[in-house]
């Protein structure tokens, strides 16, 4: 059963989330084979607060 995480920073729209979610299953069937029900997919919004880049949070480096 495949599982496929993806983390972004916060911002798309839930229709452009539920876009992805089709998008990825789709690549997963096809190039795995499996069936719909067979895949699963898990998005995760993290906060600019809380991804850094260089040791710097994005919220940080977006003010400056």
């Amino acid at each position: 059963m495949p599982l496929v995480q993806i983390s972004f920073i916060e911002g798309p729209t839930a229709e452009q989330q539920r876009e992805l979610i089709t998008d990825v299953t789709k690549a997963v069937i096809d190039d795995f084979g499996v069936p719909a029900e067979a895949v699963q997919v898990v998005l995760t919004s993290v906060p600019t607060s809380s991804w850094a880049v260089g040791g710097t949070p994005l919220s940080e480096l977006h003010a400056s």
